[in-house]
């Protein structure tokens, strides 16, 4: 890495101050000009292949620092003294001298010019080339003019009186003489111009993956300020301002030389801005006070005035050109996908502001300021270039930032036009070969300096054509233009009000400005394909457009067109409206509104509180929060809803409803006939009003019905299912249980499997059908129907119940006294926890009591029962009186030991089995009915 630098210029020499007056009638002589300073040394430098470097950095010299100039003299005044009679002494001979005037400012020094310029050489890796003139130093200020007196009171020291001896006083008399005039201030000094750089490089190969070539012009410096004007009875003049010096010019040649179309290729030409004018010098204030007295302490007072002029500002200084020549270059791709960043930075160098006006003398008002300076112009040539991506998916980034001086001047660079399709790259009217590149992205910034030297963006627009391929087409600023043609593109036009068509394919476009246009059409022809808007404002689609989604941090809104739309908000607040279609509409985060228009729609509303409203057509929603609404109007159509939360459509004109997720939820219906459908967890289903199908899938589901219309559905295996009616109602395939409730007297019937069934509290008419079945029952009327062969069924009885039809077994629960009565059938009789009464009747029966005091009663032809939990203590009893006839042992009673510590009564054919009580157990046998 080599750094040249020139040498800097040598110091102006500060002028002399001039000599004050030593006594009236003699004036002060004026100072000396300061001396300029010289400039700093210009560098011209040629770099070839023998002496290549690749970063050689060239620096101009700065120019020497200017001078001041020197202070003018300062006037002085004499007087002579004379008596004029007995007491009396009067001034004479009065005399008065002018100031000198102020030395102008001595120029500050020029910055040296830098020209590098590499030729016919091979840069071997990356290439850095840059050179810089050298900046300009500031004026100073001019001399300030010599001051002298306003004016002077003529008089003895005993103007007022003296005494001479102890009775006798003299009075003098005072005479006033006007003062002399100030010196006026030097002028300030200009400043120093910028000098200028120049790159060049021609015919050059650059090999490495960065090439950068720089030109920067050096600063022109502010101009010194004018020297105040000196005091006296005629103020001095201000000194005029010093111009500020030109700023330098930047220039970049590159022509003629080869490249690879990959890494980055940099061009950069700032023009430095113009030196500010200096301040024109302040007038001095000139003024006579007049006094004349007329006897010992009285006089006369009067004013007279002469000011002097402020100085004029100093012009300021013009701004420096920006230069860039970028011709006849070819960068060719060798590798299969490839990017090359292509930088372009040119800026004109501001003007410089003109120097106030210095005030006049005995003012607040200023004169002229200096003129402002002329911002520098900047020139781009780009043409006759060859960029050729060569095989692969090549993508060429193309940045430019332009400054320049004012709106009226700006746009001289021109628009920028890409065709892929015709291999053109068109910049300012100058075209160039862009070849074998599929993505594109163009970066634009053009600005100007408005009147208050702040700089404004107006960036003009770019014109972007892709080719048949799958293209990328960026752009960032300005309001674009960008065509996608056949192929499956991405379009994004950056800040601005651009224009973007797809064309033929599946395209995507980017959308940040409202102005923005996205279009899939070709003279109004639906050009195909499945389109993208990712939006990032208030966006809605244009036709033949399918999909929408929202970005950005903010509340905005997306619709749709006539199209099947898929619509995806952002995790703010949307509003989101499909229209026409079959659509798909997701809301995200926040608390959205959904509107789905016409057509089959789908309507999920995200996380958050949402409102959906279907509009015609069969629509769905999904509903994941407690406060979701999903709103129909009669007539719209067969909607549903999925949802992942417990959910009812009382309410609500929608007709189905399916459960989600992965816990257990349940879901209720409405007024119309609903398809009810369940998850594959424990759901419960009530249909409602209307002839409802429930659907339970997998897991332990519980069925609301109350019309004879509804219908449950339950595949094989999945859970075990219970309907609860309120109407008479048969088990269908796949369901296990039946629950009958309210009060009415209605019946209920089982299916094939093992059903559970439970009555009201109304008489119910009960049958199991084919399978081990259950019933519990809790009114004493209630029927159960049981065919033989059917399985082993059970009755759970919390009343006094005899078992009817081809049931086993009959329970007691709860705790009140109540009696159970077997069948004919081998009959299983268990008793609550209160006093009950266990009647087998025929057939060998099993009882088992419970807690309390109970009663086995054996009527005739009981057969061989037996008692499993016989408890004197409980004071359980045993009535064969039906046998005994109420005689002790009488009948042909028999009480005999059956071994393993149980009793057996004997009655004839009949017996009965006491588990657990030995055959002369006293309790026993006092707790025997006779």
């Amino acid at each position: 890495m080599a750094n040249i630098f020139g040498t800097t210029g040598t110091n102006g020499v500060n002028g002399v101050a001039g000599t004050n007056a030593p006594n009236g009638g003699v004036n002060g002589t004026s100072g000396t000009a300061g001396t300029s300073a010289t400039s700093g040394q210009s560098l011209t430098y040629l770099m070839d292949q023998a002496g290549w470097d690749p970063t050689l950095q060239l620096f101009g010299g700065g120019g020497g620092y200017g001078s001041t100039g020197g202070g003018g003299g300062s006037g002085n005044y004499t007087t002579v003294y004379s008596y004029n009679g007995p007491g009396y002494l009067v001034a004479t001979n009065v005399a008065v001298s002018d100031a000198g005037h102020g030395g102008a400012a001595g120029k500050g020094g020029n910055g040296g010019h830098a020209s590098l310029t590499a030729s016919n050489l091979i840069a071997l890796d990356s290439q850095h080339l840059q050179s810089t003139g050298g900046n300009g130093t500031g004026g100073y200020t001019g001399g300030t003019g010599g001051g002298t007196y306003n004016g002077y009171y003529n008089n003895n020291p005993y103007a007022n009186g003296y005494y001479v001896g102890p009775t006798l006083y003299y009075y003098g008399f005072n005479h006033y003489q006007a003062g002399g005039t100030g010196g006026n201030g030097g002028a300030g000094s200009a400043g120093g111009t910028g000098g200028n750089g120049t790159t060049t490089a021609d015919a050059l190969t650059f090999m490495g993956y960065y090439t950068t070539v720089r030109s920067y012009g050096g600063t022109g410096s502010y101009g010194g300020n004018g020297g105040g004007g000196g005091s006296g009875a005629h103020g001095g003049d201000g000194g005029i301002g010093g111009a500020g010096g030109n700023g330098g010019k930047a220039t970049v040649n590159v022509t003629n030389s080869l490249g690879n179309f990959y890494g980055y290729t940099t061009l950069q030409a700032v023009g430095a801005a113009g030196g500010a004018g200096g301040y024109g010098g302040n007038a001095s204030t000139g003024t006579t006070d007049n006094y004349n007295y007329t006897a010992p302490g009285v006089y006369t007072y009067s004013q007279t005035f002469d000011h002097g002029t402020g100085g004029i500002g100093g012009k300021g200084g013009n701004g420096g050109a920006a230069v860039i020549n970028y011709t006849g270059n070819t960068l060719t791709g060798d590798q299969t996908s490839e990017t090359l960043y292509f930088y372009i930075t040119i800026a004109s160098g501001l003007r410089g502001v003109g120097g106030l006006g210095g005030y006049n003398g005995g003012t607040t008002t200023r004169v002229s300021s200096g003129l402002d300076g002329v911002t520098g112009a900047t020139d781009l040539t780009f043409s006759g270039n060859t960029f050729d991506g060569g095989a692969g998916n090549d993508t060429f980034s193309f940045t430019i930032i332009h400054t320049s001086a004012d709106q009226s001047s700006f746009g001289s660079l021109g628009s920028i036009v890409v065709n892929l399709l015709n291999g053109t790259f068109v910049f300012g009217g100058n075209s160039s070969a862009l070849l074998s590149v599929e993505n594109v992205t163009i970066d634009v910034l053009e600005r100007y300096y408005n009147a208050a030297s702040v700089l404004v963006d107006a960036t003009p627009g770019v014109s972007l054509t892709g080719s048949h391929s799958n293209n990328n087409l960026t752009t960032a600023t300005g309001n674009d233009s960008l065509w996608g043609l056949a192929g499956n593109d991405s379009l994004n036009g950056g800040n601005g009000a651009d224009s973007m068509n797809g064309g033929a394919g599946d395209d995507t476009f980017s959308v940040d400005n409202i102005g923005d246009v996205a279009s899939e059409t070709a003279s109004g022809v639906d050009t195909g394909g499945y389109d993208l808007v990712n939006s990032t404002v208030t966006f809605t689609l244009g036709d033949f457009i399918e999909a929408l989604t929202l970005g950005g941090n903010v509340n905005m809104d997306g619709t749709g067109n006539a199209l099947d739309n898929v619509i995806n908000g952002n995790s703010y607040i949307n509003v989101l409206s499909g229209l026409g279609g079959r659509d798909r509409i997701f809301g995200g985060y926040g608390n959205d509104t959904l509107n789905g228009g016409d057509g089959n729609d789908y309507l999920d509303g995200g996380n958050d509180l949402d409102q959906m409203a279907g509009g015609l057509g069969d629509d769905t929603y999904l509903v994941n929060q407690v406060g979701d609404i999903a709103i129909e109007a009669a007539g719209e159509g067969k909607d549903t809803v999925l949802s992942s939360i417990s959910y009812s459509l009382v309410g609500q004109v929608i007709e189905n409803l399916t459960l989600t997720g992965y816990t257990g939820i349940n879901g209720t219906g409405n007024g119309v006939g609903n398809v009810i459908i369940g998850n594959a967890y424990n759901n419960v289903l009530i249909g409602g009003a209307g002839a409802d199908t429930m659907i339970g899938g997998n897991g332990n589901d519980t069925y609301g019905v109350d019309v004879a219309g509804d219908v449950v559905s339950e595949a094989p295996a999945y859970g075990t299912d219970t309907v609860e009616a309120s109407i008479t109602y048969t088990l269908s395939a796949n369901l296990e249980n039946l629950i009958l409730t309210g009060l009415a007297n209605i019946n209920g019937t089982g299916n094939a499997g093992n059903n559970v069934i439970t009555g009201n509290a109304g008489t119910n008419a009960l049958a199991g059908g084919a399978g081990n079945d259950t019933y519990y029952i809790q009114n004493t009327t209630d029927t159960i129907s049981e065919a033989t062969g059917n399985g082993t069924d059970i009755i759970y009885s919390s009343v006094t119940y005899t078992v009817f039809g081809a049931v086993e077994t009959l329970a007691l629960t709860g705790v009140d006294n109540i009696n159970a009565t077997g069948n004919s059938l081998v009959n299983i009789l268990i008793g609550n926890d209160g006093d009950n009464v266990l009647n087998g009747k025929s057939g060998a029966d099993t009882m088992t009591g419970g807690l309390g005091s109970d009663t086995f009663l054996f009527q005739t032809s009981s057969g061989a029962d037996r008692i499993t939990d016989f408890n004197a203590g409980q004071n359980d009893w045993i009535n064969i009186n039906a046998y005994s006839g109420g005689v002790v042992n009488g009948g042909g009673v028999t009480i005999t030991d059956a071994g393993g510590g149980n009793t057996l009564i004997t009655m004839g054919a009949n017996s009965i089995t006491v588990l657990g009580v030995a055959y002369n157990d006293a309790g026993l046998l006092s707790h025997i009915i006779w």
